[in-house]
């Protein structure tokens, strides 16, 4: 199966090159990760438009107040040691 690929303007004075395997696998990844890239840009729009029709709703809620209390839970992690000391007289 041929592909055709093209970087840049097509110039139609400059010769068709074949591309060698190595070449090719790159040309190859380039176009998974450009596409790979359009998925991401579009669920980031998707994203964003949740976010403005979060953020609508949030504004709505407080009628036009510039201040809102909100509760959250933060959670921390401890972890306790012991070290025994060694008295005077083990430690001669």
């Amino acid at each position: 199966m041929r592909n055709t690929f093209y970087i840049g303007a097509v110039g139609k004075t400059i010769p068709t090159i074949q591309l060698d395997n190595d070449l090719s696998a790159t040309v190859l990844r380039h176009l998974r990760l450009q596409e790979q890239k359009q998925l991401v840009e579009t669920r980031v729009k998707t994203l964003d438009a949740e976010m403005q029709g979060l953020k609508g709703r949030i504004v709505a809620k407080l009628n036009g107040s510039c201040m809102a209390i909100g509760e959250y839970v933060t959670v921390s992690e401890s972890q306790r040691f012991s070290i025994k000391a060694k008295s005077a007289d083990e430690a001669a």
